[in-house]
């Protein structure tokens, strides 16, 4: 894929974990990963993403 795909984060907070699924902007699952919860993931997260829904 040569051009740039808008993509969106679902992030599920757990206790020692975050659930991280990406969505294409048709809609297409494209993954999903477990991830630790870490300062540095908390972080990187924020300041890479745009929260447009937060509960």
């Amino acid at each position: 894929m040569s051009k740039q795909q808008t993509r969106y984060l679902i992030i599920c907070e757990y206790d020692e974990y975050v659930r991280v699924y990406s969505f294409l902007k048709n809609t297409e699952l494209i993954g999903g990963e477990n991830l630790e919860q870490t300062p540095n993931l908390k972080k990187e997260l924020k300041k890479t993403t745009k929260t447009l829904w937060e509960k």
